[in-house]
């Protein structure tokens, strides 16, 4: 199977996948947060945007967006149309000017799989980051893959497309692996990913050693205190004066 073939799978795969995502209300919690630290600016800069859907719909209240993506197939989606977007690696940002408000949705921060990365990732941001801008980012954490892998460990098939997902979490490790065996007529192909779940404090100390610091931690998509012990943390961060 050519590689555009596989690559068109996957974006099937992954469209079936997020279908009961409600990109509205996720993109209505991000301009919350927003709103909450009137920021003043509304140059916004997403990080790992993918299919550009969260961006979009962005775009539909009024802001500037920059979505970008280590990905140039993903950048090349058909829901990426009419959005700006550049294809780079978030930990070594391509920009000199600066955005008020950036952000990376997905727990994409989670495929950061070194320390060394998140370092780079923040001092990044904060080289772009406005004054009194901020950068909020969501996590998912050790109780989200223990919690979880009954549910994706799962099979289906719709249209031409057959697939088999199997998830496993190395605890020793705490890398948590989504292996996806692709099925389409004769041809079967392989997906990898692997997800970093950071203890909850890591993220703390590596941003102290950054230009940002942690203005608020929140249990993702409400404003109540995140903690160890959450899913899924929503961080907001802010640069050091």
């Amino acid at each position: 199977m050519k590689k555009i073939e596989q690559y068109e799978a996957v974006s099937k795969l992954y469209s079936r996948l997020m279908a009961d995502v409600n990109y509205e209300s996720w993109a209505e919690y991000l301009l919350a947060i927003y709103e909450d630290f009137e920021c003043t600016g509304n140059r916004f800069l997403e990080l790992a945007g993918g299919n550009c859907i969260l961006a979009g719909e962005l775009v539909k209240s009024g802001y500037d967006v920059i979505t970008s993506d280590l990905s140039l197939p993903m950048l090349g989606s058909k829901e990426c149309v009419g959005i700006r977007r550049v294809c780079c690696n978030m930990t070594k940002l391509p920009f000199s000017s600066k955005f008020d408000f950036i952000f990376s949705a997905f727990d994409s921060v989670n495929y950061l799989l070194a320390e060394s990365d998140l370092r780079g990732l923040f001092n990044e941001v904060g080289r772009v980051l406005s004054a009194d801008g901020i950068f909020t980012f969501d996590v998912s954490l050790e109780n989200n893959s223990l919690n979880n892998l009954e549910h994706l460990n799962r099979e289906d098939k719709f249209e031409d497309l057959k697939y088999k997902q199997t998830s496993v979490y190395l605890e020793d490790e705490r890398i948590h692996v989504n292996e996806f065996e692709i099925s389409i007529g004769e041809e079967i192909f392989k997906e990898v990913h692997k997800q970093k779940i950071y203890p909850f404090e890591t993220y703390f100390e590596i941003v102290e050693d950054s230009p940002l610091y942690v203005s608020e931690c929140f249990d993702a998509f409400t404003f109540e205190d995140g903690s160890p012990e959450s899913s899924r943390v929503q961080f907001v961060l802010k640069r050091k004066v």
